[in-house]
C-alpha cells in the first residue's frame, strides 16, 4: 500500500527492470521513420505532378503469330479485263439509278474501280474542269490560239433576223433589268424580316441530322399541289453521296386537293428516280396506306438480313406544313403527334412505335437556304402573324391563280377589272368594310386575309406537270449542247490512250451481262401507284382517269 496524504492507493503494478542492461537509442528510430515518411511524401507529390500514360494503360501486347505456309500466296492473282470492267460499271450505274432495285453487299463490289476520275480525284484548284476543256498553253503560251466568239448564227442575216424576232417577242413583265422592278426589289429587300429565316436555324438542322443518322428508311413528304417546290433536292444529293445505304421513298401527300389525272402524272415522273406513293393523311379514311405498308414490308425483309433482326427506324422529312405528323397519325389510327394547319407545330424530333420492330421518327420542317422569300410564304413555311409586309406577296399569288377565280372567290362583281394587285386589294377592302381613318382602304389586313386563305387551302391551285416536263426537256437540251461544244473544243487536245473503244462498245450486251462476276445486285420491284377503285371511298370526288400505273392492293394487315 502507498500512502499519499489521507489516501491509500493500491500498488497495481511494478515496473520491472530489463533483463539485459541494454540502452535503447530512441533518436535513431525516429530518424528512420522520418526518412520513410519523407520518401513516401515525395513519391506522392511526384504522382500528383505527373500524368497517367494512357497508351500504356490501353495498349495490349499482341501475341506473336505465324502465317500459314500456303501455295495461295504464290499463285496468280485474280484479274479482270477492261471490257468486263466496263460492262460491270454500266450494270452497276443502272442499278444505282434504278429506284426499284437495291444493291446488296457493297463491300464485295470494287467500287473504287467503278467510279470515274472526276469523282475519285479531288480538285486541286477551282478552274480544273475549265482547264480540261481548254489548256493553259493554248491561251497564254507562244503557240496560243485566237478565241472565236460564241455565236448561235452562221451568217449576218440570221443574226439580224433573230434580233428582230426578239424585239417583237419582248415583254416588259419578264424583263428584270427595268428601273421600276429594281426599285420594287430594293423595297422588298429593305423590308426583309429576320423571321423569314424560320426553318433554317441551327436547332432545326441539328434535329434533321439526328433523324437522318438514326433512320434506315427516309420518307420525303411532298405537297401534291406543288411537289417540285416542296422537294429538298440538295438533301437527296447529299444522301446519295455520303449515305448511299439510306433508302428514300417519296410520299405525295394531300392528293385530295388535285385531280387524279394530275396525281398519276406526278407519280409517273417521280417513280423514275425513287419509289413514289400517293397519300391522303386521314385517321378515318386514309388513302395509299396499304401501298406504303407494302413498300415498308419489302424494305424490312431486306434490312433484317443486314441489321441481324434489329429494330428498323423510318424518318419523315420535308417542308413545314406538308403533313408529316398527319401521316404518322393515320398509320397509327390515333392522334400520337400534334398536327395543325399552321406550320411550325413540331419543334423537336419524336420517336413513335409502329410495330414491335419498326419505329417512326417525326422531324420538324426544314427550308433550304436557296429558297426565295416569296416561295417561303407561298409554300406556307411560316406563320401569318409573323409576316410584317404581306402586301408584297400578293403579286406572286396572282401569278399562279387566275384573276377570274379570285373575283369569284371573294364575291366581287363579274365586271370588275384591275391591272395591279393593289387595285384588287383596295376593291376588296371596300367590299369587306376594312377602312382606315378618312375612308382609306386597309390593304394590310386584307392581304393578311388572302394569305390566310392561301395557307389553309381555301384558294384552290395546283401546278401542272406539263410545265415541269417542258422546263426539264429544255434543261436537258441545254446540257447536251454544252457537252457537244466541250467535245468539239477538246478534240484538238485528245490523247491516244491505245484502247480500241469501238471494240469495247461492241462487247457490251444491253440485256444480259455474262461476265462471271457476282455483282451482288438484288432486284426487288416495288409496286407503287394509285388505287383507282378506292378513290371514291377515300373521300376524293374527282373523276377517274386511266393513269397507266400498276397497282397491287394489300388488303391483309401488315405482318412484320
Amino acid at each position: 500500500m502507498i500512502k499519499k496524504g489521507n489516501l491509500k492507493l493500491k500498488k497495481m503494478f511494478v515496473a520491472k527492470k530489463p533483463l539485459n542492461n541494454v540502452k535503447i537509442n530512441n533518436k535513431s528510430i525516429n530518424k528512420a521513420n522520418e526518412e520513410k515518411k519523407k520518401a513516401s511524401k515525395l513519391s506522392r507529390l511526384k504522382m500528383y505532378r505527373t500524368k497517367a500514360n494512357l497508351k500504356k494503360m490501353t495498349t495490349k501486347i499482341n501475341e506473336v503469330r505465324r502465317i500459314e505456309p500456303s501455295i495461295k500466296w504464290f499463285n496468280n492473282t485474280r484479274t479482270i479485263s477492261q471490257n468486263k470492267l466496263e460492262i460491270f460499271r454500266n450494270k452497276f450505274e443502272e442499278t444505282t439509278h434504278d429506284p426499284f432495285s437495291v444493291v446488296v453487299k457493297r463491300s464485295k463490289i470494287p467500287v473504287e474501280l467503278l467510279k470515274d476520275e472526276k469523282d475519285c480525284v479531288k480538285k486541286k484548284y477551282k478552274n480544273e474542269s475549265f482547264l480540261r476543256i481548254e489548256n493553259y498553253n493554248d491561251v497564254f503560251s507562244k503557240n496560243k490560239k485566237r478565241k472565236k466568239p460564241k455565236l448561235n448564227t452562221s451568217s449576218l442575216e440570221t443574226f439580224v433576223k433573230n434580233a428582230q424576232d426578239n424585239l417583237i417577242n419582248y415583254k416588259s413583265d419578264k424583263d428584270d433589268c427595268l428601273y421600276e422592278k429594281k426599285t420594287e426589289e430594293v423595297e422588298k429587300k429593305s423590308s426583309k424580316d429576320i423571321l423569314l429565316k424560320i426553318g433554317q436555324s441551327k436547332r432545326i438542322w441539328t434535329e434533321l441530322y439526328k433523324v437522318i443518322d438514326s433512320s434506315d428508311i427516309i420518307l420525303e413528304v411532298l405537297d401534291a399541289r406543288d411537289p417540285i417546290g416542296t422537294r429538298c433536292k440538295k438533301l437527296e444529293e447529299n444522301l446519295k453521296k455520303d449515305r448511299p445505304h439510306k433508302h428514300i421513298i417519296l410520299v405525295i401527300n394531300k392528293i385530295d386537293l388535285i385531280p387524279t389525272t394530275v396525281a398519276a402524272k406526278w407519280i409517273n415522273i417521280f417513280s423514275k428516280e425513287y419509289p413514289t406513293i400517293a397519300y391522303h393523311a386521314s385517321i378515318n379514311n386514309p388513302f395509299g396506306k396499304n401501298d406504303l405498308f407494302n413498300i415498308i414490308r419489302q424494305y424490312t425483309q431486306f434490312l433484317k438480313t443486314e441489321n441481324n433482326n434489329k429494330n428498323i427506324h423510318i424518318g419523315l422529312v420535308g417542308y413545314p406544313n406538308v403533313g408529316k405528323s398527319a401521316i404518322i397519325n393515320s398509320l397509327k389510327k390515333k392522334i400520337v403527334c400534334i398536327s395543325a394547319c399552321m406550320p411550325g407545330q413540331t419543334k423537336y424530333w419524336q420517336f413513335i412505335r409502329l410495330t414491335s420492330k419498326i419505329y417512326l421518327i417525326d422531324c420538324p420542317g426544314i427550308v433550304p437556304y436557296d429558297v426565295q422569300d416569296s416561295d417561303k410564304i407561298l409554300r406556307s413555311t411560316m406563320r401569318l402573324e409573323k409576316i410584317t409586309n404581306p402586301q408584297f406577296y400578293i403579286d406572286d399569288i396572282f401569278k399562279i391563280v387566275n384573276k377570274e377565280h379570285m373575283i369569284m372567290m371573294y364575291k366581287l362583281p363579274i365586271d370588275t377589272t384591275f391591272e395591279t394587285s393593289e387595285e384588287f386589294l383596295e376593291m376588296l377592302a371596300k367590299r369587306m368594310g376594312k377602312l382606315l381613318k378618312g375612308g382609306e382602304p386597309d390593304i394590310f389586313s386584307v392581304s393578311k386575309i388572302i394569305i390566310n386563305d392561301w395557307m389553309k387551302g381555301k384558294i384552290p391551285y395546283y401546278i401542272k406537270p406539263d410545265k415541269y416536263l417542258d422546263e426539264h426537256n429544255r434543261g436537258e437540251q441545254i446540257k447536251i449542247e454544252a457537252l457537244d461544244s466541250s467535245k468539239i473544243r477538246s478534240s484538238d487536245n485528245t490523247v491516244d490512250d491505245g484502247i480500241d473503244h469501238d471494240k469495247v462498245k461492241d462487247g457490251i450486251e444491253d440485256d444480259k451481262v455474262n461476265d462471271g462476276i457476282d455483282d451482288g445486285i438484288y432486284d426487288d420491284k416495288v409496286d407503287d401507284g394509285i388505287e383507282d377503285d378506292g378513290i371514291e371511298d377515300d373521300g376524293i370526288d374527282d373523276e377517274k382517269a386511266d393513269d397507266g400505273v400498276n397497282v397491287v392492293k394489300a388488303d391483309d394487315e401488315m405482318e412484320l
